[in-house]
């Protein structure tokens, strides 16, 4: 689910406008969001641990491309990993 800053209107107005909480979009970005988890999961499973740590810099780059599809959602999702 996507929220906007409160006090945000630009936000709050684009939110309901493109209706960016619909349930096709919502499940759509679950679904990219275990697709990112599962690639994560997978790279972190090599041995090599330069090896592992350049494919995983290189993957988290691609994936949170601002030009990539839910790049926005993968950003969220990378960074709370980080987070934990």
């Amino acid at each position: 689910m996507l929220l906007h800053n409160p006090g945000c209107n630009v936000a709050e107005y684009t939110n309901i406008a493109l209706a960016l909480n619909r349930i096709e979009l919502l499940e759509k970005r679950r679904e990219a969001i275990d697709n990112i988890s599962n690639l994560i999961i997978r790279i972190e499973q090599n041995q090599n641990k330069d090896e592992r740590d350049l494919i995983l810099e290189e993957t988290l780059n691609a994936i949170t491309a601002p030009s990539r599809e839910f790049s926005a959602c993968a950003r969220a999702f990378v960074a709370a990993r980080k987070a934990v």
